[in-house]
C-alpha cells in the first residue's frame, strides 16, 4: 500500500509581469565566507543581469571576491558591522557612499543581522529595500515594537506560519510580507557530487562503526533545558547501540562537548561544527532529526535530508510542517513533544531497506517538484520587480 502524501502548502508570491528588470539591484549579503548564502547572492546577481538589470553585491568578508571579479559583478566589501561600533560606522559610511555612486534602485537585505546597517543607509540614500527574516528572529521580535522593520517596503519570511506571526505582532499591511520557501540546488545533494571518499572519511574520523545505525541532528538545540530533554532520547539511542551526530555552531562546540560528557554520552555522540560536513553526514544517516530551533538552517536541512531520501523525525515548529512530506517514513511531533521522541526514532530506525528505498524515490520527487533553487530565485526576482515598481 502506498504511503499517503499530503501536498505541500506553498504560499507563493504573486507573479509579476515578465518585462526585463531595468534596475540596479543591490544585494546586501552576510559574510561571503558563508558558502550557501554567498552562492545564493551570486546566483541572484547573475539572474538580475540576465534579465536586463545591473547587479550589485555588498557584504562583509570576501572569499567570493575572485568569483565576483570573474563574473564582472560590481561589489563592495565592507568592514564587519557587528565587530564594533567603529566597524558599524565605517560600514554604514562606505555602503552609503557606494549606493549613491552606483545609483542603486533598491536594496535587498538577505540577513537580519544587517538590518540596522541597511536602515541607516536607506535613510541616507532614499533607496527602497526589502529584508529577509529567519524564524528565530521573527519569534524574538515579539518583545520589540518592530519600528525599523516597518520602514522596509517588503519583508520576506520562510513559511506561512512565520508570515502570520509577523503580521499579527507588528500589525503590518498584508501586502508587505511575502513568503518565499527556501530551495536547494538538487545536484549539491547527489551522492556522486559529494563523493564517496568524503563520506567514508567522515565515518572514519568520527569513528562510526559500519554495522551500527547513525542519527544525525543538523540543528542541535543550544538551550540548556531543551538539550537536557534531548539527552533522554540520546541515552536511549546509546543503549541500543545507535550513534548520534550533533551539529552545533563552532563557537558552541566546546560547551556542547562538555554537556555530552556530563551526560555520559561521549562514546556514542559526535559533536560537529563544520557546515561543510553537514550534507555528507546526512548521507551517513539512518534517520535525521530536525528540531526546528535554527530557523532557515533547520528548513534547509529538512529539505536536504528528504532530497537524499533519509527518513525524518521533525518537530512541528517554525514552519517545518509546511515542507515535510507526510509519509510512513516521516514523523511530525508536536513542538515540545520530547516524551515520544525516542519511540519515533526507534520506529524510523526499524524501517527495512525496501521501505527506505521506496521512501527515497518519493521524497526525491517531492523535493524536485517543490523546492528547486530555481523556484526560489524566481520568487525573489518577482520581489525585485515589485521593488523596482515601487521605486519608479
Amino acid at each position: 500500500m502506498l504511503a499517503k502524501m499530503d501536498p505541500v502548502q506553498l504560499n507563493k508570491a504573486p507573479r509579476a509581469d515578465e518585462l526585463p528588470l531595468r534596475a540596479r539591484a543591490l544585494i546586501l549579503s552576510p559574510d561571503l565566507s558563508n558558502a550557501a548564502m554567498g552562492r545564493f547572492a551570486l546566483d541572484l546577481a547573475l539572474r538580475v543581469r540576465a534579465e536586463g538589470g545591473t547587479p550589485l553585491i555588498a557584504a562583509p568578508g570576501g572569499l567570493l571576491k575572485l568569483e565576483l571579479q570573474r563574473q564582472k559583478i560590481d561589489h563592495c566589501l565592507l568592514p564587519d558591522p557587528g565587530a564594533s561600533a567603529l566597524g558599524h560606522m565605517l560600514a554604514a559610511f562606505q555602503l552609503s557612499r557606494w549606493v549613491a555612486e552606483q545609483r542603486a534602485t533598491f536594496m535587498h537585505v538577505l540577513d537580519f543581522s544587517l538590518a540596522r546597517l541597511a536602515y541607516e543607509v536607506m535613510v541616507k540614500t532614499g533607496a527602497r529595500a526589502a529584508i529577509t527574516l529567519n524564524q528565530p528572529v521573527i519569534s524574538a521580535l515579539s518583545s520589540r515594537d518592530g519600528g525599523t522593520l516597518r520602514n522596509f517596503d517588503r519583508i520576506v519570511v520562510p513559511s506561512t506560519i512565520a508570515r502570520t506571526q509577523l503580521l499579527q505582532q507588528l500589525q503590518l499591511s498584508d501586502f508587505m510580507v511575502r513568503t518565499i520557501i527556501p530551495g536547494i540546488n538538487i545536484n549539491v545533494v547527489h551522492f556522486n557530487r559529494i563523493g564517496p571518499h568524503k563520506i567514508a572519511t567522515l565515518e572514519k574520523n568520527w569513528q562510526l562503526p559500519d554495522d551500527r545505525p547513525v542519527v544525525v541532528v543538523p540543528d542541535c538545540p543550544l538551550d540548556v533545558l531543551m538539550f537536557d530533554h534531548l539527552t533522554v532520547s540520546l541515552q536511549e539511542l546509546k543503549r541500543k547501540g545507535v550513534y548520534t551526530v550533533l551539529f552545533v555552531p563552532p563557537a558552541e562546540r566546546t560547551t556542547m562537548l562538555q554537556r555530552v560528557a556530563k551526560h555520559g554520552l561521549a562514546s556514542h555522540v559526535i559533536t560537529a561544527s563544520n557546515p561543510a560536513d553537514r550534507i555528507p553526514a546526512l548521507w551517513l544517516a539512518h534517520a535525521v532529526l530536525v528540531t526546528g530551533f535554527r530557523g532557515q538552517e533547520s528548513l534547509l536541512s529538512l529539505i536536504e535530508a528528504q532530497a537524499m531520501g533519509r527518513p525524518v523525525v521533525a518537530f512541528d515548529r517554525n514552519g517545518l510542517s509546511e515542507i515535510l512530506l507526510r509519509d510512513d517514513a516521516t514523523t511530525l511531533l508536536a513542538a515540545e513533544d520530547m516524551k515520544t521522541l525516542s519511540k519515533a526514532l526507534e520506529k524510523t530506525l526499524a524501517l527495512t531497506s525496501a521501505e527506505r528505498e521506496d521512501f527515497a524515490r518519493r521524497a526525491r520527487a517531492f523535493v524536485e517538484e517543490n523546492f528547486d533553487a530555481r523556484q526560489m530565485v524566481d520568487d525573489v526576482m518577482s520581489l525585485y520587480r515589485d521593488l523596482a515598481t515601487i521605486q519608479n
